[in-house]
């Protein structure tokens, strides 16, 4: 029974001492690479072949731009062979891996996956801004990114054929690739127009692409003033144009800029009317007034330049009118109202009463217009009791003032 257990433990410790022997061989061991090939196109097949004395517990770590796998191998007459996946093999650049064998790195390298040059390449091209100002200063700038069927970009020092055409004149450049782009500066005109640019990298030429060059700021300008006649009758306009305005390089300024008119009447007042170029030219009108005026015109496009000043002078055309009271003088008619030819004013003459006590105290201002030719103004026994009054009228800048009582 002794003799028994004694064989049982002799058995146990050898089969101990022959697997510690096993694992301690599999972690001395270090497998060597056959492959030497560390420079390699985007989608070129890449393998890594190692040489073993037989099977061992391998993986390999794989790890670039995209992030890192961990990848089992295939077993090749006793070696063991990794293929890198597709998605490692696409993309451009440095990719590192590392040997694991029993959970322990044992020894790494690095592959260099260079842009697939003999496929045909894919330009990426942008330009902006899509409008700039006629001069010496602005631009506009044409970036270029040359990639290949795996949108690798390609390395620093590509050249990059640039073009650009304004009018009559096309020019070339060639351009090197710095930092992973082409790029230059495309300088404005003093003439207004479009700027054509484009790219090309060996077979593959950019869509058209295009910059518009705006006139700059408009500079002094003159204006003039036209109108049927010269008489303050509130109906006619006088119609105030300019002439051709331009930039200072002589472009015609853009269509649609506002002019803004500015009428400074004798009084002081400020009149305005505002007006878009078309072709360069701005119009605007505006109605006579309705009593003698002297006026002073000055246009303006806000922020870039200034007109000339012109007048305009006109004459009365409303010389008189009569004031008919009712009995009670508390009915006023005014009129007829006749202009230059003895005509009806048109209706919407201005016609203002001021009403004073018998003391000068101010009590109310009352305004009508002008109907076929006649204004009517009453007054109300609630508002205005018996008593003596004295009244200012106006109406074509004519004054007249009465004394009276009312009375019913």
């Amino acid at each position: 029974m002794n003799l028994k257990y004694f064989i049982l433990i002799i058995l146990f410790q050898l089969s101990c001492s022959r697997e510690q022997v096993s694992i301690t061989h599999a972690e001395n061991f270090r497998p060597q690479i056959i492959s030497n090939k560390t420079i390699y196109e985007a989608g070129e097949t890449i393998s890594l072949e190692f040489k073993t004395n037989g099977e061992v517990d391998a993986k390999i770590l794989l790890k670039n731009a995209y992030g890192s796998s961990l990848i089992a191998p295939e077993l090749n007459n006793n070696n063991i062979v990794f293929k890198v996946p597709v998605n490692y093999r696409k993309k451009a650049g440095i990719c590192n891996w590392v040997l694991i064998v029993n959970g322990k790195s044992v020894t790494k390298g690095e592959l260099q996956i260079l842009p697939k040059s003999k496929a045909k390449p894919t330009l990426e091209t942008y330009f902006g801004p899509r409008s700039i100002t006629a001069g010496i200063s602005d631009y506009s700038m044409l970036v270029c990114v040359t990639t290949d069927i795996y949108d690798n970009v390609f390395p620093e020092g590509t050249d990059v054929l640039f073009r650009s055409q304004f009018l009559n004149t096309i020019s070339e450049n060639t351009i090197t690739s710095k930092d992973l782009i082409s790029w230059k500066n495309i300088p404005t005109t003093k003439k207004a127009g479009r700027i054509l640019v484009n790219t090309s990298f060996k077979e593959v030429t950019s869509s058209e692409l295009t910059s518009i060059v705006f006139p700059s700021n408009a500079v002094k300008f003159m204006i003039k003033a036209d109108r049927n006649h010269n008489y303050a009758d509130g109906n006619q306009i006088i119609k105030f144009q300019t002439d051709v305005i331009l930039d200072k390089y002589k472009n015609i300024v853009s269509d649609g800029t506002m002019v803004n008119f500015i009428v400074e009447n004798t009084h002081g007042a400020l009149l305005n009317t505002v007006a878009p170029t078309i072709r360069g030219i701005a119009s605007a009108s505006i109605l006579h007034p309705s009593e003698k005026d002297d006026w002073k015109i000055t246009a303006y496009v806000t922020g870039a330049a200034k007109s000339n000043t012109i007048t305009a002078k006109f004459k009365t055309a409303i010389k008189d009118y009569e004031v008919i009271f009712s009995e009670s003088n508390r009915s006023i008619t005014i009129g007829p109202l006749t202009s230059f030819m003895q005509q009806l004013i048109p209706d919407g003459i201005l016609i203002q009463l001021e009403i004073y006590n018998k003391s000068g105290k101010h009590l109310e201002t009352k305004k009508v217009s002008s109907i076929k030719g006649f204004g009517h103004i009453n007054l109300e026994k609630e508002y205005h009791p018996n008593g003596d009054y004295h009244l200012k009228l106006k109406a074509a800048g004519i004054h007249k003032e009465f004394d009276l009582t009312l009375d019913e």
